[in-house]
């Protein structure tokens, strides 16, 4: 498609529940994958099954950080809500910012 302008609704920072757990409310957002940590899950109910979920880390990374693994919300189980995580091969000793985009 052709567009002119894309908005998008952008919280700048997820919410920490946990060092291994945030939560976010946009389509958009920044988080951490903390130190000596191997991934970080965001909980977002926009998650779908088709959705496009893009990370792309910000400054020098220590190691490559990808989409690990992407969870619907599922109305029908109790407790399953939508969320994804970002995995990195090995943790390091500093935090890992990374962007991130869900399309659907």
């Amino acid at each position: 498609g052709t567009f002119s302008k894309l908005n998008l609704n952008f919280v700048p920072e997820a919410l920490a529940i946990s060092p291994s757990q945030v939560l976010a409310t946009g389509s958009a957002g920044t988080a951490f994958v903390k130190a000596n940590y191997y991934e970080l899950t965001v909980l977002n109910e926009l998650v779908t099954e088709k959705s496009l979920i893009y990370i792309t880390p910000v400054g020098q990374t220590q190691n490559q950080i990808f989409l690990l693994r992407q969870t619907p919300e599922d109305d029908n189980l109790p407790g399953v809500q939508g969320s994804f995580t970002a995995g990195i091969n090995q943790p390091v000793t500093t935090d890992t910012k990374f962007n991130f985009l869900i399309i659907n």
